[in-house]
């Protein structure tokens, strides 16, 4: 972005069109004044409304993000509990708030499983004919998808695909040995999304490519950081457009040159 050397402001101006209109005797010295000061008025005017305006848009925008109006009086009612905690309590929860809000400013935001299915649920809800998620599931995800998160992750799947969106899902596994263990949920998986396999053990990946994630559209992506049992320790939400751009080009190239569609 190129550096504006001189920055023209409404003094300078002002000052410029007295100079002009005196100097070239178009008027006299005090019409000239008179003009410079009456144009300079003017812009000063034009400019206090357009910051008014994005102060009022900012405001309106931050207003109205559902059930943010109450947290004002919801701080207040909590902080007038009767027992001396209640302060440090609701400091370390707005501050708890404003690091959260910092690191999504920031395009990533670690979350428990916990917070990432309340989150989820949302998300999903806007999934639509239209929309297309793609996603990875390494090793099958252990026994993921028979637990609590990994049933409910995939209702939320089942119900995006039924509302039109198209889920295209790449499960990586170990050996034929593992890809025959996994067939039942590849198959269950089958009822909403477009079911792709990868054997490591006939297409080995790069560890740097066994990343487990999905990513909507250009949007927004979410990587799954597991325990080497496979149980779900935390989700990292992502919404930087070049780490969304990589997770894409990663998913195309297992896509292209290692993956084979599922027939069940």
């Amino acid at each position: 972005m190129k550096k504006i050397l001189f920055q023209i402001t409404p003094f300078t101006l002002g000052v410029v069109l007295f100079f002009v209109l005196w100097g070239l005797k178009i008027v006299d010295q005090t019409m000239a004044l008179l003009f410079a000061f009456l144009v300079e008025l003017l812009l000063l005017g034009h400019i206090l409304l357009h910051r008014i305006e994005r102060v009022s848009a900012s405001v309106d925008d931050v207003a109205n993000v559902r059930g943010l109006a109450k947290v004002p009086d919801h701080i207040r009612q909590a902080k007038q509990q009767q027992h001396r905690f209640s302060p440090r309590l609701v400091d370390g929860m707005v501050q708890s708030f404003s690091a959260n809000m910092a690191q999504l400013s920031q395009g990533r935001q670690r979350l428990s499983p916990d917070r990432f299915m309340e989150l989820a649920d949302l998300i999903y809800q806007d999934l639509r004919q239209g929309d297309t998620l793609i996603a990875t599931s390494y090793f099958a995800g252990g026994d993921y998808w028979k637990e609590r998160y990994g049933a409910e992750y995939a209702r939320l799947n089942q119900e995006a695909h039924a509302r039109g969106a198209t889920i295209q899902r790449v499960f990586v596994l170990r050996d034929a040995q593992h890809l025959a263990e996994k067939r039942d949920i590849l198959v269950a998986q089958q009822q909403f999304a477009d079911v792709h396999v990868c054997v490591l053990s006939d297409s080995p990946l790069p560890l740097e490519e066994q990343r487990d994630f999905f990513v909507i559209n250009d949007e927004l992506a979410a990587e799954f950081h597991f325990s080497p049992s496979q149980v779900l320790l935390s989700v990292e939400l992502i919404c930087d457009e070049a780490e969304i751009t990589r997770l894409k080009g990663l998913i195309s190239r297992i896509l292209a040159r290692r993956a084979k569609r599922f027939e069940g």
